[in-house]
Parts: C-alpha cells; structure tokens; sequence
C-alpha cells in the first residue's frame, strides 16, 4: 500500500502532477528490481489546498482512491485534534486481543508481569513514540494491565492489597521495575523536543520546523490559538525539558530516568 500526502501552500507547489509522477516513476524502478507490482486500489491520496480539477486528474493518473481523515497509518490515527478514545481504540484493543490469547492459561504472577513488560508496554509504547496520549488513555492502559496482573483476565482488580502506581516503581524502591506509561509518554515528549531543535528524526519533525515553528526560538515561541492539542501539550513541556537536554540527555530511557518519581529506596 502506498500514501501520498500532497500540501499546497503559498510559498511552495507539491500538490501537482509533476510531483506525484515523480513518486510513481521512483516506485516503478524499485519494482523492477524486486519483481514487485502496485496495487492502485489499495493505494490513497490525501491532499490539502489542492483544486477539486488537480485532484481528479491525479486520481485518474494514478488510479488511487482519494483518502479523508481521520485515517490510520501504520496503525497509528492521523488527526489534527485531540485523541479521544474512538481514536485510540485500536491501541486498547490490540492490548485486550494480546490479553486474551493469554486469558486461558494458568499463568503465575511472575508469568502474567513478563507477558506485561515485554508485550503489553511495547505495543502502548509504540504509541506513546509517535503521540501524545490523553491520561484517559494511559489510565485505561493502566486498568487493562493491573486487571490482568491481579486477575488473570480482564476483571475489576478492586481488593488488591499493592496500588498499580507502587508496582510501577524500580525493584530497589519496593516495586517490580515496570514503567509508569504515563512517565513514559512524557519522556518521549521531551525526546521530541530534542529532534525538533536538532532538526531531524522524521517527516513529522522537518513539518514542524516548516510550518509550524518557521526557524523561530523554539524556547520563546508563543503558541497560536489555532495551534493543534498536541503541540500545545509539547510546548507545555519546554521548562521540563530544557534542563535535561542541556545535560545531555539523548535516549528515551535516559530521561525516563531523570524524570520519574522516586519512592523511598527499600532496605
């Protein structure tokens, strides 16, 4: 499957034929070499400030079905406000289905912690990588995962003698080294903020740096009123994140680990 995003702006023409013909003709020589073939009827194009004439004629070109937003793509939900739980319902329903394979088995607790860490967080931390999450969203994370530790399903855990926050702590604090997911997603929003000032890191971060920040002080830039959700939630983390990138914090995990809340060390 292939997507073409097309933008037309006043300064600058992507949205044209020349442009996506050129991604087609790019497309043609890499199937040559791999004996590859395209599927237009699964292929879409979306576009922005481009002519009701312009897109037609691109859609008869390329035989690819004209997309609307909201869309997923490569499961993540594209949208330009904020993530409601319609949004992210594919992200809570992965977790369940992976749940549920394990739901029959009669796993011990250590089972049930391992099938967590090393399934559970990796799928909502894919996630949390490319989105700033609503905290209903990591609440219900949350949830879904203290059911299953506790239960083995995904049932009230109401009684549990540990709350699901002490649990998250390291193993020298009391806990049993899980992350907390919403600690998490804020650190991968700090470590957004160190590719936006370095200026590379994906697609989205060049976007950012064009046409949103336009080589202004990120430091000192006052959000507009039309500014998405999102990137006012990434700004709101500027004072935060100014301490740890001049230390040098580079990895995810390295400010996960400035930033999370110590509890007292056990003995």
């Amino acid at each position: 499957m292939v997507t073409v995003i097309l933008v037309n702006d006043w300064r600058e023409s992507k949205g044209n034929i020349d442009s996506v013909v050129g991604v087609l003709t790019i497309l043609d020589q890499f199937y040559e070499v791999f004996g590859l073939k395209l599927n237009p009827t699964k292929c879409e194009i979306f576009a922005t400030g481009i002519s009701t004439r312009t897109i037609d004629n691109l859609k008869i070109i390329t035989g690819f079905q004209i997309g609307s937003l909201p869309v997923h793509y490569l499961g993540i939900p594209l949208v330009t406000r904020k993530l409601t739980e319609k949004d992210c319902q594919a992200l809570i329903d992965m977790i369940k289905l992976k749940l549920h394979q394990w739901s029959s088995r009669n796993l011990s607790y250590a089972g049930r912690l391992e099938l967590i860490r090393s399934v559970l967080f990796n799928v909502s931390n894919y996630w949390c990588r490319q989105l700033v999450l609503p905290s209903s969203i990591l609440k219900k994370i949350d949830q879904i995962c203290s059911r299953y530790f506790w239960k083995g399903a995904d049932k009230s855990a109401a009684g549990a003698r540990v709350s699901w926050d002490n649990i998250c702590t390291s193993k020298s604090e009391g806990g049993l080294g899980l992350k907390n997911i919403k600690t998490w997603n804020r650190a991968c929003r700090i470590l957004l903020i160190r590719k936006i000032l370095a200026g590379n890191g994906s697609l989205w971060v060049a976007w950012l740096n064009a046409y949103v920040f336009k080589d202004r002080d990120f430091w000192n830039y006052q959000a507009a009123a039309n500014l998405s959700w999102s990137i006012k939630r990434i700004l709101k983390t500027r004072t935060e994140a100014r301490s740890l990138i001049s230390a040098g914090s580079a990895q995810v995990k390295e400010i996960w680990d400035l930033i999370y809340c110590k509890w007292q060390i056990v003995i």
